[in-house]
């Protein structure tokens, strides 16, 4: 099984209920197990897991756990296949804020963001950089381009409104 994130500034909720089984048998029964939908449960065979794609999904779910090192080391990788793989550059950056490495932040995100400048991850990690290296300016611009992705929007616009704020500029914070 793969393992979920959480969106920046997002608010989820869930229920779950836990209990003691008794019989299994009679739990099974309880279930119509035509409404569960089956998920594949085996890797498959013929995935390259040296790939760049391979080595980052295994980056990315050491990083879901929290295995931060050995998440770091599949990402790394991913981008001595492929130097400019930009979901790993993605993962990297957003690790590298996380330890407070804001300039190797910078780095990931610059390279991401080369390939394509509309990237929301990569937007978001540099927003976080510049917003940690007193670059409010530069984090407001990289805010905005990481609202245009639903995911970062409500984080991107409230990190931008905390620089507005931060720069004085207290008639457009609320924006």
């Amino acid at each position: 099984f793969k393992h979920p994130t959480f969106s920046p500034g997002a608010t989820d909720t869930f229920e779950e209920s836990w209990g003691a089984v008794r019989d299994i048998k009679v739990f099974d029964k309880s279930f119509n197990r035509k409404e569960w939908v089956e998920r594949p449960q085996v890797k498959p065979a013929d995935f390259d897991w040296n790939s760049a794609y391979g080595h980052y999904v295994m980056g990315e779910q050491y990083l879901r756990q929290r295995f931060d090192n050995a998440g770091e080391k599949e990402l790394i990788a991913a981008l001595a296949v492929d130097r400019y793989f930009v979901p790993a550059l993605n993962e990297l950056a957003l690790l590298a804020v996380r330890r407070a490495q804001y300039c190797k932040a910078l780095d990931y995100a610059d390279r991401a963001l080369a390939v394509n400048t509309y990237k929301p991850a990569a937007n978001y990690a540099s927003g976080l950089a510049m917003m940690a290296l007193g670059k409010n300016k530069a984090a407001k611009e990289r805010f905005g381009l990481a609202a245009f992705s639903a995911e970062y929007r409500s984080a991107a616009f409230a990190l931008a409104a905390k620089c507005e704020l931060r720069d004085g500029e207290w008639a457009t914070a609320d924006m």
